[in-house]
């Protein structure tokens, strides 16, 4: 079952970890989608503003390292720079690389709650494909 923000990722039981699928129409879509999530399972989302925003570019093997890649250069970013992250707009995007802009302010103790501290993004179940005309992921968030 898909639950918010807007149905667009769900939780699988994952032990002692945390597993999400996520979904979306076209494959920028899901990589923007699969930010939202990791963001949105740390943080209150509604409390974050666009206030900053960094361009990412990533390149990787394969399309699933992709993603790997691009979640893990977002937890990065978010734990060395003390940065929540909101919008996320993949400009480019191929099977081996990206080009993003995203978009949010850095971590307010007097505004923001962190819900759970996200570790990594592990390779365990680390899937990405394309299912009845959908693009669907499914990866592991050590916690």
């Amino acid at each position: 079952m898909f639950s918010k923000p807007d149905k667009i990722y769900a939780l699988f039981d994952q032990t002692s970890d945390l597993g999400v699928e996520v979904k979306g129409t076209e494959l920028h879509n899901l990589f923007e989608n699969a930010g939202v999530a990791l963001f949105d399972l740390m943080t209150s989302l509604e409390k974050v503003q666009n206030k900053e925003c960094r361009d990412i570019s990533l390149q990787s093997d394969d399309i699933e390292l992709l993603l790997r890649e691009w979640l893990g250069e977002l937890l990065y970013l978010s734990i060395v720079d003390k940065f929540l992250f909101k919008s996320f707009n993949i400009k480019e995007i191929s099977e081996n690389a990206l080009y993003a802009k995203v978009c949010g302010e850095k971590f307010d103790t007097e505004r923001h709650i962190l819900k759970r501290e996200i570790k990594s993004v592990t390779y365990h179940q680390l899937k990405v494909k394309r299912v009845k005309g959908e693009w669907k992921a499914r990866f592991v968030l050590d916690i």
